[in-house]
């Protein structure tokens, strides 16, 4: 059955949004990109080399598959310890920026190949362009366009934005810095001299770099090197690119080692410190940061080099104790963000929304929002009543899980989410459209928050969804009753904040709640046999 439930509670914002939250049908297994083209379709990457492209109703037509994908092989890394497989995949892509104009329908997109041989096979990426026929709508391949971007054992980068800068059409795309962290995972590199995260300085490698070529794969005059692609270096894991037209920057957003995930301002020839700076450059919160800063040399081939503070760290904390226990280090893993610049959703207006994977101990997965001042270069001050960053759609973390990409309708109504997560389901496109200002009128349940409480409840639902359980009654004073069609197997309950307070791992349709603070609950149902959770929500009298 479908139900709708409103979820509404006291704004902190200046603004009271209310969103339909729906998943689209289209299923994919390892995705990486997704963005809203001009032909009002869904366009992504996945798994064996695949594009993929969604329309409004959630139907998914896979309109090309790389021949040559290479899936890396175990030959190549077997005096390692640490891992069998050079990291493979399917990573960004991009639309030209005249995509619809007729000599421009032309995709780019990253995959792996192999660039050695069978015998001696050697896992790298590359960007190739394809030509979309828009009349038969299909993709045929154009030509390799950049080869040979490095792989290793983790840290791969591999985003990939289009943008037109002084009516010229440039490529960005990320490398990482393809190596393993000395503290975590000593035993992969015996001789630390011989990981690859020792070249992210070094401007004549590709490791640790963001890369800037023309849209017909040459190399542009302005780059920092001439003949040499890299724009900027001195990064470790850049998983995201994006662009703010006003002030012609680009930015990425970065995994840090342990803390210090970053979001970057990125400026022709510039060195973002890694691996010696991690962050900010004030706090020095790892070994030999603040004297690497100090006696920053630059480099005598670029022009005005120098070190560049991260817009936004995440966890300006000292490296943990326990390197091998991951649930200890405070990192959000951030894969992508986009700037809002629409005014259809007033509170989002003038943002960058950033998309993370990683929960730990520490900090929370989700969707991030910096609030821009009107300079659109630097962020709004953080008070306890505008909290900046904050979260939204925290109450749904539990259902989302790790979110790889989002992108945007060209009207600014509809935020397009895609999920990356490990759990053997199929990875989703969840859907969250804008309804408008909530009414101060609404005479729904409410369930109201102290703004020195909560600091990420600023954006108000109405949760659409596809159930196949009904619970009664609701509202609630003590027992509720789970009717299904299916064995139950678990339960869980999760508060507003995305917080379990109730679990029950055996078949049970009655739930005692009463132990329960009064508010708004999601419950989660999984039946015998079932991947994925059916779910509802109750309020709690």
């Amino acid at each position: 059955m479908f139900f709708t439930l409103a979820c509404l509670f006291t704004s902190i914002s200046a603004y009271s949004q209310r969103f339909e939250r729906k998943v689209l049908p289209a299923e994919f297994t390892a995705p990486w990109e997704i963005q809203y083209g001009p032909d009002h379709h869904l366009w992504l990457t996945d798994r064996n080399g695949v594009v993929a492209r969604v329309d409004t109703f959630g139907n998914k037509t896979i309109i090309y598959q790389a021949p040559d994908f290479f899936w890396g092989s175990e030959f190549e890394y077997l005096q390692s310890p640490c891992q069998k497989f050079v990291i493979s995949g399917t990573l960004g892509l991009a639309l030209d920026p005249k995509f619809m104009e007729d000599g421009h329908s032309f995709i780019y997109y990253i995959y792996s190949y192999n660039a050695g041989t069978d015998s001696m096979p050697k896992t790298t990426n590359k960007i190739v362009q394809l030509h979309w026929n828009k009349e038969t709508e299909t993709a045929t391949f154009v030509r390799d366009l950049y080869l040979d971007i490095p792989s290793g054992m983790d840290h791969i980068g591999g985003r990939m934005i289009a943008v037109v800068e002084n009516d010229t059409s440039y490529l960005y795309f990320t490398v990482g810095d393809c190596g393993v962290s000395e503290f975590s995972k000593p035993e992969c590199f015996p001789d630390q001299s011989l990981n690859p995260d020792n070249f992210t300085q070094d401007p004549t490698t590709k490791n640790g770099k963001t890369h800037r070529i023309n849209i017909n794969g040459d190399i542009p005059w302005s780059n920092p090197i001439p003949g040499n692609s890299m724009f900027t270096r001195g990064h470790r894991n850049p998983q995201g690119l994006f662009y703010i037209p006003d002030t012609k920057t680009v930015y990425n957003t970065e995994h840090g080692d342990f803390t210090d995930d970053e979001i970057n301002p990125l400026y022709a020839g510039m060195n973002y410190g890694f691996k010696n700076v991690h962050g900010y450059h004030h706090d020095d919160n790892f070994p030999g940061e603040a004297d690497f800063i100090a006696n920053y040399t630059p480099h005598l081939l670029i022009l005005n080099d120098s070190l560049v503070e991260p817009l936004y760290s995440w966890c300006a904390v000292p490296k943990p104790e326990n390197t091998k226990d991951n649930s200890t280090w405070c990192t959000v893993a951030p894969s992508d963000g986009m700037y809002y610049a629409d005014t259809t959703i007033p509170s989002l207006h003038n943002t960058i929304l950033v998309t993370t994977l990683k929960t730990s101990d520490l900090v929370t997965s989700g969707l991030y929002v910096f609030h821009l001042n009107e300079d659109k270069k630097t962020l709004r001050p953080s008070t306890a009543k505008q909290p900046n960053p904050r979260r939204l759609f925290v109450e749904d973390n539990p259902f989302n899980g790790r979110l790889r990409d989002i992108a945007t309708n060209h009207d600014g109504t509809k935020l397009f989410l895609i999920t990356n997560n490990f759990n053997n389901e199929p990875n989703r496109i969840i859907v969250y459209t804008y309804l408008g200002e909530a009414d101060s009128s609404d005479n729904s349940d409410t369930t109201e928050t102290d703004p020195n409480d909560s600091t990420e409840t600023s954006i108000q639902f109405d949760y659409t969804s596809k159930s196949e359980v009904l619970i009664s009654p609701n509202p609630v004073n003590d027992i509720i009753t789970i009717s299904t069609p299916f064995e139950i197997e678990q339960v869980e309950v999760f508060s507003l904040l995305g917080e379990k307070v109730l679990s029950i791992s055996h078949s049970q349709s009655k739930i005692n709640v009463r132990s329960l603070p009064r508010g708004l609950y999601t419950i989660a149902i999984r039946g015998k046999g079932r991947f994925q959770y059916s779910y509802s929500k109750f309020l709690r009298e």
